[in-house]
């Protein structure tokens, strides 16, 4: 299960990096942060510090795509909203991940 995990979230970060389409967007970062959110609550053994600092750069990659598409008025005012709040809930999904990892995993 992480592998997947951690592979699929690496994939949908080259993907949002790709992304021609409000909607694309939208759907694949929805998934991403539902992937980041899922972690800390599974129950998963013998994850070492390269997939989740892998995950932290591809967390920050989809942060920085977001936000240049906002700051390119790509995206109308209910989308920039959406995307906006997106962000604030990658950085906490971010933040419960390094919680975990730090007293769950010991590292």
């Amino acid at each position: 299960m992480p592998n997947a995990l951690f592979e699929r979230t690496a994939g949908l970060a080259k993907d949002i990096r790709h992304a021609r389409r409000t909607g694309q967007l939208k759907e694949m970062t929805t998934e991403f942060i539902q992937l980041l959110e899922s972690l800390p609550d599974s129950r998963v053994s013998g994850v070492t510090a390269a997939p989740l600092d892998r995950m932290t750069t591809d967390a920050d990659q989809v942060i920085e795509t977001i936000e240049q598409w906002i700051e390119a008025g790509r995206v109308n005012e209910a989308d920039e909203q959406r995307l906006a709040s997106a962000v604030y809930e990658i950085r906490d999904a971010i933040e419960q991940i390094h919680y975990w990892r730090r007293h769950h995993l010991g590292a």
